[in-house]
C-alpha cells in the first residue's frame, strides 16, 4: 500500500521545523535575518522534498512517524554539512 500524499506530510513536518528554527532565530536577534531566513528555508525544504520523493517512490506505507524523523535527519545533515563546509 502506497503513502497517502507523502509530499503534504513532509512539508507539514518541515514547516513545524521552520517555524521552530525562525522562533530560536528571532529569539537570539541575530543580524542579517532575512538571510538566516533564507537559509533555514533551504535547510527545511530540501529534506522535505527527498523525504516526499522516497516515500512516494516506496512500496511500503510510511507512517507520520517515519516521516518526520526522516525529515528531522535530513535537517540535521544539512546543519552538518553547512558547519562543515564553512570550517
Amino acid at each position: 500500500m502506497k503513502t497517502d500524499k507523502p509530499f503534504l506530510k513532509s512539508f507539514a513536518f518541515a514547516g513545524i521545523f521552520y517555524v521552530l528554527f525562525l522562533i530560536l532565530i528571532l529569539g537570539m536577534q541575530l543580524d542579517n535575518i532575512g538571510y538566516r531566513m533564507g537559509s533555514v528555508l533551504f535547510t527545511c525544504s530540501t529534506p522535505a522534498i527527498i523525504v516526499g520523493f522516497m516515500a512516494k517512490r516506496s512500496k511500503k506505507e510510511w507512517s507520520k512517524l517515519k516521516i518526520g524523523l526522516s525529515v528531522f535527519l535530513g535537517i540535521i545533515l544539512i546543519l552538518f554539512l553547512q558547519i562543515v563546509g564553512r570550517q
